[in-house]
């Protein structure tokens, strides 16, 4: 079984942990990726079990006593008897076991329950050994239903229960809203700590985001969004990673840029690099530049190459001083400093987590290792 080992800052120290990557460890993360992708993947992909007439009076149904079904095997019946008239006689599509249309089948009674991630259809006499089909359901008493509106009672069982527990937990308002309230998540965090196997500090959503997507990444080769529409009222701060070299060589080095995205689309970007045109030595001096929307290496270097890795740092409001003002300042002050450039531990990475650093106001940890992101600049 492939094991994950989690290696100390310190070489020769001892691991912080390991993990033994089993399939309800892939199938976590592998579910937890996707609905960060997209809010509704649980349920878009549930299976719907039945449709039945939505309960008007309380989230629990009971038992239905006085009710009668009709077998008719694996498929749904269509369309349903005319019987069904919506006005004193409701019908649904139930799914149960297939013993359940014999006369001595007294358990004929069932219970939904409308709760995120756990509706479900059962009837009382259910047998695991028993094959499922679908029964019309004829509710003869239509007191309490709507006869009008109907619930689609979907299968959430199998999905990851700690992937759902994850997609109902703060951090899917984090997702949607863009404001960080880290003391909410210490339930989520030590669950999170848990399957990953060893426990981790969080001070920020941001931080499990990014430890699940490198994950996921590392665990199943989960793909990397090349565009990432901002779906948020507020503006997505992130580090783009990507590997820079010559074509047909191996990649020399990670290399970070930021972008910052608008809820309009727009996109804000800065970067770090040497001088293109050194007056001394090899690299010469840090040379920075920044665009807006940029669609072409020639407006922007790194901007049509391949991203590994969307690090994502924070949402924030828009400053007093615009983006595009702002980059340009940071990228100015940069190249006209004279500030070395060296390969590994004063370059691109250097500039551009100080860039987020000046934004933010904190230095976020480089989730995918970028060479120099601890080095502190004279500029900006």
């Amino acid at each position: 079984m492939d094991t994950i080992v989690y290696a100390r800052a310190t070489t020769g120290s001892m691991p912080l942990g390991y993990k033994e990557i089993d399939q309800e460890f892939k199938y976590f993360f592998q579910q937890t990726n996707n609905w960060l992708d997209d809010q509704n993947y649980f349920d878009n992909t549930a299976p719907v079990l039945a449709t039945v007439p939505k309960w008007n009076f309380n989230f629990t149904l009971g038992k239905i006593i006085g009710t009668e079904t009709t077998y008719f095997g694996t498929v749904r019946m269509s369309p349903v008897p005319p019987e069904c008239d919506g006005i004193t006689t409701i019908c649904a599509h139930v799914y149960g076991d297939v013993d359940l249309f014999q006369p001595e089948g007294e358990g004929l009674s069932y219970s939904y329950t409308v709760d995120d991630y756990r509706i479900f259809v059962e009837d009382t006499i259910d047998n695991p050994d028993l094959p499922n089909g679908y029964f019309l359901f004829v509710i003869n008493v239509a007191s309490g239903f709507s006869l009008t509106e109907t619930v689609d009672v979907k299968d959430y069982s199998g999905f990851n229960q700690d992937a759902l527990d994850v997609a109902a937990s703060p951090l899917a308002n984090y997702l949607s809203d863009g404001v960080s309230n880290p003391s909410v998540l210490a339930d989520i965090w030590q669950t999170i700590s848990e399957l990953f196997g060893v426990v981790h500090g969080v001070d920020h959503e941001a931080s499990i985001i990014n430890n699940i997507r490198i994950l996921a990444q590392v665990i199943f080769g989960a793909g990397v969004p090349q565009d990432l529409p901002n779906e948020n009222e507020l503006n997505r701060v992130e580090l783009l990673f990507t590997d820079i070299g010559w074509p047909g060589l191996p990649p020399l080095a990670r290399h970070a840029y930021v972008m910052i995205t608008t809820p309009s689309g727009d996109r804000y970007v800065t970067r770090g690099g040497p001088d293109p045109f050194p007056s001394y030595g090899v690299f010469g001096a840090l040379f920075a530049e920044s665009d807006l929307n940029p669609e072409f290496e020639a407006d922007f270097p790194d901007i049509e190459r391949t991203i590994l890795f969307r690090q994502l740092v924070t949402y924030m409001a828009d400053l007093p001083t615009p983006f595009d003002a702002l980059l340009s300042s940071y990228h100015n002050a940069t190249s006209t400093a004279t500030i070395d450039y060296k390969l590994v531990n004063q370059n691109s990475n250097s500039y551009v987590f100080q860039v987020v650093e000046k934004l933010v106001g904190t230095r976020p940890r480089s989730i995918p290792y970028a060479p120099g992101w601890t080095r502190i600049l004279p500029a900006p």
